[in-house]
């Protein structure tokens, strides 16, 4: 009775626009591709496909197989129906959020939603919710969101998955049978290992990389301060050091390294790794600077931008320090998002 009533279920559904119908057939074709796959031979000798259709029609035979195969289809199933019912949520949260996007043109909205579908959600596996909350740290940035101006609407797109971390990578469920690197093919294609570590996009992150250190020193010379760009420096134990970005104040003889290095976010607290990070290797090369530039005192900071745009406190306060306005850092983040995007579409269509 069961069986005719699936089949007859089955053949009924095939074409239909039913969303149900839809979640029935797909589940029971890939129980029909990955059922023999968990019948053993020693439990039941001969061909598995004659095996199969004993077990089907008949109530007799092996009860231990039979329960066997119960089980493992049951379990396919629930698997399945939980996935398509994922999905239909993780749609209905996307449509909610380009709603209301478009219907407040303020950015409390946008970044509670970004909150709501990104943090908050459990559709999205831990990779994908990676340092979200960085988001909210400086709020300015995110600008580009509502509107998107310098962008083109390629960009925009691109730059909307890369936040969601849905970007077409492989290690994006469904994109790959292979969830390898496709280019260096050491390490699982992630969009961070993408942005941020493979050799392949090498050339690309040092330009991205230089290109965030001239527009900030650029910044500063606005500023009145006296800058000096990959200063050559030798630390105490003889070894060399060359520092990103080297700001001197006249008026007070004092200096300031500053060393901006853009990371795929991972956790709240990474900015202040980054900055003592930068503090330990550098703090040896004080002495000698001090004594090139005949300055008073000299700091060491390190300045985290994320990889997709987002500008952590820790950085957006020291710019606020230095005098640097908060359109400076709308740009910078705009920036960083257009160079990582050329570096994301080299890896993926080699452009």
């Amino acid at each position: 009775m069961g069986a005719a009533w699936c089949r007859d279920r089955v053949a009924a559904s095939h074409g239909s626009k039913n969303p149900l119908d839809r979640v029935i057939v797909q589940c029971v074709s890939q129980v029909d591709r990955c059922t023999l796959d968990h019948i053993e031979e020693k439990m039941y000798p001969g061909p598995k496909e004659r095996m199969l259709s004993r077990i089907v029609q008949h109530r007799g035979g092996n009860t231990e197989l039979r329960d066997h195969l119960c089980v493992k289809m049951s379990e396919k199933i629930i698997g399945l129906v939980v996935q398509q019912l994922s999905y239909l949520i993780l749609a209905f949260r996307w449509i909610t959020f380009a709603v209301l996007l478009f219907r407040d043109e303020s950015f409390a909205v946008s970044e509670r939603l970004v909150k709501c579908v990104f943090c908050e959600s459990n559709l999205f596996g831990k990779e994908n919710r990676q340092g979200v909350i960085l988001y909210s740290e400086f709020t300015p940035s995110n600008k580009w969101i509502t509107k998107p101006d310098g962008m083109t609407s390629g960009e925009w797109k691109e730059a909307i998955k890369m936040t969601a971390n849905v970007s077409a990578v492989r290690a994006i469920p469904g994109r790959s049978q292979d969830n390898l690197c496709r280019r260096c093919f050491s390490e699982i294609e992630t969009l961070g290992h993408v942005l941020g570590a493979c050799p392949y996009g090498e050339t690309l992150r040092i330009h991205r990389h230089h290109a965030i250190r001239t527009k900030l020193a650029d910044a500063l010379r606005k500023l009145k301060y006296t800058v000096y760009e990959e200063v050559h420096g030798t630390a105490d134990n003889g070894s060399n050091r060359r520092i990103d970005i080297i700001a001197i104040s006249e008026s007070l003889s004092q200096g300031m390294t500053i060393d901006p290095t853009i990371r795929f976010e991972t956790y709240k607290g990474q900015p202040e790794d980054v900055h003592e990070e930068k503090g330990a290797i550098y703090v040896t090369t004080i002495p000698y600077y001090k004594d090139k530039y005949q300055l008073h005192d000299i700091s060491v900071t390190g300045l985290m931008f994320e990889a997709r745009g987002t500008i952590p406190n820790f950085s957006s306060q020291f710019c606020k320090t230095l005098g640097l306005h908060k359109s400076f850092l709308n740009e910078l983040a705009l920036l960083i998002i257009k160079e990582s995007i050329k570096l994301l579409r080299n890896h993926v269509y080699g452009l």
